[in-house]
C-alpha cells in the first residue's frame, strides 16, 4: 500500500536560548486501491508526524511544546493580542 505525507500546518516555536524554529505538521495518507480512478483516492490514517524544517523528527509534548531529537525543548511563540 502506498503512503505519503500531507502537510497540515507550519508552526513557529522558540527554544530556551531564544532561537526560532520552524516545524511542519504532517498527516499520513494511504492510497486506496481497487477504486475507480484510484490514483486520486488518498485516505488519512489518523497518524500525525512533526518535522523540523531541516527534516529531523520532532516529538510533541502534552504541554503544547515540542522536543527535538537532541533534547532541545521548543515552546510556542506568544500570541500577539491587540490592545
Amino acid at each position: 500500500m502506498d503512503r505519503k505525507l500531507h502537510r497540515l500546518d507550519t508552526l513557529r516555536l522558540r527554544d530556551d536560548q531564544g532561537r526560532d524554529h520552524v516545524v511542519h505538521a504532517y498527516e499520513h495518507l494511504v492510497h486506496l486501491e481497487g477504486l475507480p480512478d484510484a490514483e486520486e483516492h488518498w485516505h488519512p490514517t489518523g497518524e500525525l508526524e512533526f518535522r523540523h524544517a531541516d527534516g529531523t523528527r520532532v516529538t510533541a509534548q502534552r504541554d503544547g511544546g515540542m522536543r527535538l531529537a537532541d533534547g532541545t525543548a521548543l515552546h510556542p511563540l506568544p500570541v500577539a493580542r491587540p490592545h
